[in-house]
């Protein structure tokens, strides 16, 4: 299944792409992805994570066309 990943730029993003989609198996899990990405577990409670706009519990299984959105909640500028 293809989902669409908008992620942080440091975590692995090496498995996208050229439009920020993922080919993963059926039924992966929220948490998966997040390990996959390579975002190390301390800083997993602090990201601000949406699939298709919405909040979901880290063991959601995505589904095909599913829109993830990861975000640092600190920002500098």
């Amino acid at each position: 299944m293809k989902v669409k990943l908008i992620a942080p730029p440091f975590c692995d993003q090496s498995f996208l792409d050229d439009r920020g989609e993922a080919e993963l198996p059926e039924q992966t899990r929220l948490s998966s992805l997040l390990r996959k990405m390579k975002i190390p577990p301390y800083f997993r409670p602090l990201l601000i994570i949406r699939v298709n706009y919405d909040k979901v519990p880290r063991n959601y299984a995505l589904k095909e066309g599913d829109m993830v959105s990861i975000f640092w909640p600190i920002s500098g500028g």
